[in-house]
């Protein structure tokens, strides 16, 4: 008994620990709770799987700023360096870098985002310059698609609730039945051997599971591989299967968009002014502020959603009517939205 006492608050400390993840800056953590609501977790040490159902999506933007004639990278001293597409040759992934030049590499984190990067900055390198800026929305239409997403989310659906149970299954196994069974002053206790078959069991079957979630949900082998490697590496991590195995799942998407179908009204609302300045067209060497297009993409998409949400209360008297895609207030006098062009709405209709 005494042992289980001692060893009990290690494993509640373990179970902890191996849930935690450090959210890189420019990136959002999307982690739901015992109801299934999400919230945004902004950067940082975050532990997203205490709760052994909750699911837990890294999402993060482009870290790109770009313009017709090259790309502007943050150098190892602080400063910036703008690489000019005429200058590069075939921009590749290697690792968690993305090579534009013989002498300049974007870093890109997290490593899987990398190949994408490359891809669309490959693409950019090759269009004419007088269509660069169409194709960069075009790049960015992809990553701002609501209903892909939505279409991926239901692939996933499928196999939560099968997930969820194993995870719960097995943080009480490894918690409670394991421990117990070493209490050798209890008559009632399982055998040591059956508790530990009992975890064996439950770890196969959870990784087994997720093996096949994620195959079902388009990823290739090696992505699969990198998914499921924490639960190979370290085995307890089976606690928090759903908050580990397709935590890079939603990396193609632009956080702007998983938000759009994971928050509440409430929540996507608030996300929507998340760290949101003054608006700049363009910086002094003529890039682009890919954020403000994402933002203007991105609600362009999620209209459909918003529209269907229920009709927002306004937070000033004096406004009179509302954008449906982006939800800003608008006075008497304006019939459309200056960021989206759409047509606004009344309050109370």
């Amino acid at each position: 008994m005494d042992l289980v006492v001692e060893f009990l608050p290690f494993l509640l400390a373990l179970y902890a620990v191996d849930s935690a993840l450090f959210v890189r800056r420019g990136g959002l953590l999307f982690v739901s709770d015992w109801s299934g609501r999400f919230a945004e977790r902004e950067p940082g040490l975050r532990f997203p799987g205490l709760v052994p159902s909750a699911e837990a999506y890294l999402t993060t933007s482009l870290p790109l700023r770009v313009s017709a004639d090259g790309v502007r990278v943050a150098t190892a001293r602080g400063g910036r360096r703008f690489v000019r597409f005429d200058e590069m040759e075939a921009v590749t992934a290697v690792g968690g870098d993305v090579r534009l030049d013989a002498r300049t590499a974007l870093a890109i984190r997290p490593r899987a985002l990398a190949p994408t990067v490359a891809r669309i900055v490959e693409r950019l390198r090759t269009t004419p310059k007088s269509r660069r800026h169409a194709r960069l929305r075009r790049e960015l239409r992809r990553r701002c698609d609501v209903g892909a997403f939505a279409t991926l989310r239901a692939r996933q659906a499928r196999w939560l609730p099968a997930l969820k149970t194993l995870s719960g299954l097995s943080a009480l196994a490894m918690v409670v039945v394991l421990p117990v069974s070493l209490v050798a002053e209890w008559d009632w206790r399982p055998s040591p051997l059956v508790a530990s078959a009992l975890v064996g069991a439950l770890y196969l079957a959870t990784v087994m599971l997720s093996i096949a979630m994620l195959r079902d949900c388009g990823l290739g082998r090696r992505a699969i591989l990198s998914a499921v490697l924490p639960l190979l590496l370290f085995p307890p991590a089976i606690a928090h299967a759903p908050s580990i195995v397709a935590r890079e799942m939603y990396l193609g998407f632009e956080p702007l968009a998983v938000g759009a179908r994971l928050l509440t009204h409430v929540g996507f609302e608030r996300l929507l002014r998340l760290g949101r300045g003054a608006p700049q067209a363009a910086q002094a060497d003529g890039a682009w502020d890919l954020d403000r297009l994402v933002e203007k993409v991105v609600r362009a998409s999620a209209g459909r959603v918003l529209a269907r949400r229920p009709r927002p209360v306004p937070s000033d008297t004096s406004a009179g009517a509302f954008c449906p895609s982006c939800l800003a207030e608008y006075r008497a006098g304006f019939s459309r939205c200056s960021d989206c062009d759409a047509a606004l709405e009344p309050f109370g209709r």
